[in-house]
């Protein structure tokens, strides 16, 4: 467990071992205006132990977090939630959660999670998926009425019908989603992002 693929592409175990879990609280921190779009610390590096960090922003929009069983994947991703939550409000920064096998229930009462459903609850699923297609085509709009770049141009002066800030949709275990909603994934991933 824990292997990570360095740019070089050789596979390297996690090592050393952390003598127990790392609190979200001591993971060293990086400026909230340090890095443009989002920013999340989830861990720390290899010595000299500096923060290890996931970020989106208007060139990297789009980010796929896979693993085999017990590789850690739900845990990236919980730990993903709770992060943004201690760095960004709610209304700059919610998550849509879609979880297959529910391994990820802890977030959804979480103030940064704005919907969480599993798989098995369709008429959720599907809310939530039309949700955020809804919103993705109200920015597209908005970015072509308007000549906008940047998502954070976007931000500055949205109007009504859209009351997030960036909408992030995670989708865990992909897989079983895919097999129980078909054409709302479909139209999730072939929908065009605004920017």
């Amino acid at each position: 467990p824990g292997d990570v693929v360095v740019a070089s592409g050789v596979c390297q175990g996690w090592r050393p071992w952390l003598a127990q879990p790392l609190a979200l609280d001591y993971i060293p921190g990086v400026g909230p205006d340090s890095w443009p779009g989002l920013m999340f610390p989830i861990g720390v590096s290899h010595p000299p132990w500096e923060a290890l960090t996931l970020s989106l922003n208007d060139k990297v929009p789009h980010m796929f977090i896979s693993g085999g069983p017990e590789s850690g994947v739900t845990e990236a991703l919980a730990t993903l939630i709770g992060s943004a939550l201690r760095r960004y409000a709610p209304s700059d920064c919610a998550f849509v959660v879609i979880d297959d096998d529910g391994r990820l229930a802890d977030v959804a009462g979480l103030a940064n999670v704005a919907g969480y459903a599993r798989t098995n609850n369709d008429d959720a699923v599907e809310r939530m998926l039309g949700e955020a297609l809804r919103i993705n085509a109200v920015r597209r709009a908005r970015f072509a009425a308007d000549g906008l770049s940047s998502f954070d141009e976007y931000a500055e002066s949205k109007g009504d019908g859209d009351p997030y800030g960036r909408l992030i949709v995670v989708v865990a275990g992909l897989e079983g989603v895919l097999d129980a909603h078909p054409a709302a994934m479909e139209k999730l991933l072939t929908d065009p992002s605004p920017v």
